[in-house]
């Protein structure tokens, strides 16, 4: 079940931030958080928004599984 998209800035932070939410019917929230930058950009955008989401207290490397993956896996194993 889709929740919503947000589009943010945030103060000392170059770029927009693109906010996915997706909830499965077991209550597991999916977020996927996300930047768009032209590509010759996109490595020093990566650098960017990795130091930023640390200073948030958030892991930008912490769990890297697709929210279409890990909805796919939900739910071959509830309807099996």
């Amino acid at each position: 079940m889709f929740d919503g998209i947000w589009k943010l800035t945030q103060n000392g932070f170059p770029h927009e931030f693109t906010i996915e939410e997706w909830r499965l019917p077991d209550g597991d929230d999916l977020v996927e958080v996300s930047i768009k930058t032209p590509p010759q950009y996109a490595h020093q955008a990566q650098k960017d928004c990795d130091k930023h989401l640390r200073n948030l207290g958030l892991d930008p490397k912490g769990a890297q599984e697709t929210k279409t993956r890990t909805a796919l896996k939900y739910f071959a194993k509830t309807y099996r």
